[in-house]
């Protein structure tokens, strides 16, 4: 039998998952030369390489790339059920850890379906948070539950996904805008105007989107890079650019910026909730269970 620790089987998926002994050292709150010597009694016990390492980087060798795969999920489910275990032997509330990334309204989620659940079931308690897209990303590996949207999917992509609803896409302009009086619009005539979007440093995928969106109709606009949602919405309200969001993102604003629907959007955009299904949680499980009933879910991978 192998002489194997659960705290090694993490730290070799977190020095995978970084590729990086320093950073996998941090987010343990232990020192790298423990990690370090951690990934060479495991290698020692294991009999195989597993990292081949470098002055600049960590890379993992194909043994290690396999274990990987097999062991996050493996890894997964016995968490969540010595989780599970412990708190049947000890009667206490199992708790859902569930966030939300901001200007989607999933705040209306937390007051229309968590709160009736934890009636529903008094052993249960939800802990529920709004996040931008950075604290999110970084919080991913404390969630139980993520509620997002197709466009960050990307962020969890090892998660499995519950498509919640559509959500439409519309032209944000200032009032005082040329357009601000239009009721629909079309692609080309966006392509004319200064478009504010999230840079890849700041989301992943809003440009990527965007421009695969545009180069659908032949299009290539000007697009002007912007921080966050807050420096977004008062440039737009400013008449400074305008920018593709959802009715939802511009709250606060609604008495500066118009919506004009987009007649030819060429992509699907929806709000989903995400999970990673070997590390459910019997209390998670009854959730899901629960908002699949209510929104009548298909689940994708």
């Amino acid at each position: 039998m192998y002489k194997i620790s659960l705290s090694e089987m993490q730290i070799f998926l977190l020095t995978a998952k970084y590729h990086s002994f320093s950073k996998a050292a941090e987010v343990l709150y232990i020192s790298q030369p423990t990690v370090t010597k951690w990934i060479k009694h495991l290698e020692a016990e294991l009999g195989i390489k597993l990292f081949q390492r470098t002055s600049r980087s960590v890379e993992l060798t194909y043994a290690g790339e396999l274990l990987k795969d097999r062991w996050k999920p493996l890894l997964a489910e016995i968490e969540a059920s010595i989780r599970d275990a412990q708190e049947l032997s000890m009667n206490r509330l199992s708790t859902i850890r569930i966030g939300a990334l901001d200007g989607y309204d999933f705040e209306k989620i937390l007051s229309d379906y968590a709160i009736p659940f934890e009636k529903l079931h008094p052993e249960v308690q939800i802990d529920f948070n709004i996040y931008n897209l950075h604290e999110l990303t970084e919080q991913i590996e404390n969630l139980d539950i993520i509620f997002s949207n197709n466009l960050e999917y990307a962020i969890a992509k090892d998660h499995a996904f519950l498509k919640l609803d559509n959500l439409p896409f519309y032209l944000a302009v200032s009032r005082e805008h040329r357009f601000a009086r239009k009721r629909s619009i079309t692609m080309k005539e966006i392509s004319s105007e200064k478009l504010l979007i999230f840079p890849p440093y700041v989301s992943p995928s809003a440009m990527q989107y965007a421009s695969s969106a545009f180069k659908l109709r032949g299009l290539a606009p000007q697009f002007i890079p912007v921080e966050n949602t807050p420096s977004q919405l008062l440039k737009i309200s400013q008449n400074q650019g305008v920018s593709i969001l959802n009715a939802n993102s511009i709250k606060g604003y609604e008495k500066k910026i118009s919506l004009i629907q987009i007649k030819d959007f060429p992509f699907e955009f929806y709000r989903l909730v995400m999970y990673r299904p070997q590390k459910l949680s019997a209390a998670t499980r009854k959730f899901l269970a629960y908002l699949t009933e209510q929104f009548s879910l298909e689940a994708d991978k």
